[in-house]
């Protein structure tokens, strides 16, 4: 992807989408393990369905996760500062994510650059999964990044 400068991001513009490939159990175990939550809802078929599930299911901080990776790619020289989401529906193995988004926000504090994000991502069905904001720090332009020079945008230290 090529790099975002807060000067030329206009609000309404879309993220790049991301679509992954449909959700494998290795990588819900995988995130059960760098998340430390092993819950046997998500790992353990026999117990997920004994607590009335059809069997294991995902983590749903995996579709924020993923929409996390495809604005990263989108912006690809710019700072996270926060996110945040609410998950709407059950991801299931085999599942297939579209992550998209879009700029609903620019704005300046502490002396930073600042984008907000709109993300959300979607099944295989159009069901809703996950609902979220992502909070960016961003180079106000090429001159400023290459003045600096440094990979992303400084943060203050005023920043939450």
């Amino acid at each position: 992807m090529a790099k975002q400068y807060w000067d030329f991001i206009d609000i309404g513009e879309a993220v790049t989408p991301m679509t992954k490939p449909p959700l494998t159990r290795v990588q819900i175990a995988k995130y059960a393990g760098a998340a430390q939550d092993y819950s046997p809802l998500h790992i353990d078929d026999d117990f997920a369905k004994t607590a009335g599930y059809g069997g294991v299911f995902a983590h749903s901080a995996i579709s924020l996760g993923f929409a996390l990776e495809a604005v990263s790619a989108w912006v690809e020289n710019g700072r996270i500062l926060r996110s945040e989401a609410s998950f709407r529906k059950l991801v299931w193995p085999g599942d297939i994510l579209t992550c998209k988004g879009v700029v609903v926000e620019k704005d300046e504090q502490n002396g930073e650059a600042r984008v907000r994000i709109d993300v959300w991502s979607h099944n295989q069905n159009h069901d809703n999964v996950m609902q979220g904001k992502i909070t960016l720090v961003l180079w106000r332009n090429d001159k400023e990044e290459k003045k600096l020079k440094a990979l992303w945008p400084p943060l203050s230290p005023k920043t939450v």
